[in-house]
């Protein structure tokens, strides 16, 4: 049986993020397994063409990647996925089939592109009621929406707009998700490597 391309996440999860992808399954309960290849990247070419699939769900709601196929039943709501492998200024081909044989034509989906003169670390828009998508900028409004998510704030953004630290989002943003946005902010590179088609990276 075929399976149906994934799709974009609903609005407002609909725009890119540093270090996740959000997509919707779309497969009315099939089991459904999803492959996520690196299509291009600004900083590290090498990455292009490495392969991972979505792996089960997290406590936290997240689905991380893993290094074999999966079918398993997705749900209707956004799925946010995270991984070393999954690095700003990139796009991503995700493709869902039955994890053996077929696949579906790819959904491409990028995130966060290079903010201007900085290198990296451009997570939200302005805040207007509700936070808006990257706006093309690292500045005090990344670090505005950063600690309010460390502080659990009512009107802070979700969480996997602002998690940025570590090799593999630990998707919960800490002081350590701060400083690197700082960091980016100062215009410092992207600090951790994606790996490579060759040679994956492992969380």
């Amino acid at each position: 049986m075929c399976h149906s391309p994934p799709v974009l996440a609903d609005a407002p999860e609909d725009g890119p993020k540093n270090r996740y992808l959000s997509i919707m399954a779309d497969n009315d309960g099939m089991p459904t397994a999803l492959l996520v290849e690196v299509a291009s990247s600004e900083y590290f070419p090498d990455s292009v063409g490495e392969v991972k699939y979505v792996g089960p769900v997290t406590a936290g709601g997240y689905y991380p990647l893993i290094s074999t196929p999966l079918a398993q039943v997705l749900p209707e709501d956004p799925l946010h996925i995270f991984d070393c492998m999954i690095h700003p200024a990139a796009t991503f081909e995700v493709r869902a089939g039955d994890g053996i044989s077929s696949w579906s034509p790819p959904l491409v989906i990028a995130t966060s592109p290079r903010p201007g003169l900085k290198k990296w670390g451009d997570c939200v828009g302005a805040f207007t009621g509700t936070w808006q998508h990257p706006e093309g900028n690292v500045s005090i409004v990344d670090l505005m929406a950063a600690l309010q998510a460390f502080s659990r704030a009512p009107t802070a953004p979700p969480d996997h707009w602002v998690d940025v630290h570590d090799e593999g989002p630990n998707n919960i943003v800490t002081m350590s998700d701060v400083l690197l946005i700082v960091n980016a902010f100062m215009g410092n590179d992207y600090p951790y490597d994606p790996g490579t088609a060759a040679m994956p990276c492992t969380d």
